[in-house]
């Protein structure tokens, strides 16, 4: 799977960070970036494609419109306490599809959420950075 998060328009609105510096310019795609680990490209209104580092971006859309989204969407979600051998979800809607990616986009696990909390083995995988995506919405964890 090459994307990680489409913005809407009317989603986009919002905070866009690299290194802590606000980028004025709006994003409308976020997907890993397969040639260079670790990063993302960002694709923004205006055409323009960028490369960072996953670890240095940071996006913040507008609350009103991201709290109404998923609350339509079914698909706010959290990462219960750390995450070792076991990777614990809640607010999942009931067979939503949960996909575990490595930092440089192969994937490692591809389920359903079996209820609102979920629960997925991640005792094989070695320490790291992955991509969790529960639906249409994607976040970054760190197995220890």
């Amino acid at each position: 799977m090459t994307m990680l998060l489409a913005v809407n328009s009317s989603r986009a609105e919002g905070v866009f960070k690299v290194n802590g510096e606000d980028i004025q310019k709006t994003p409308t795609l976020i997907a890993l970036d397969h040639s260079r680990a670790g990063c993302i490209l960002v694709q923004f209104s205006d055409s323009s494609v960028v490369s960072y580092n996953m670890n240095l971006v940071e996006y913040y859309p507008n609350e009103v419109n991201a709290i109404q989204s998923a609350m339509t969407e079914g698909t706010f979600f959290r990462i219960k306490g750390h995450v070792r051998d076991v990777l614990h979800l809640e607010g999942i809607t009931p067979g939503a599809e949960i996909g575990i990616y490595a930092a440089n986009g192969v994937q490692k696990y591809l389920g359903k959420a079996d209820g609102k909390n979920t629960s997925v083995d991640v005792s094989r995988l070695s320490q790291g950075v992955y991509i969790l995506r529960v639906g249409r919405q994607a976040v970054k964890f760190i197995k220890e």
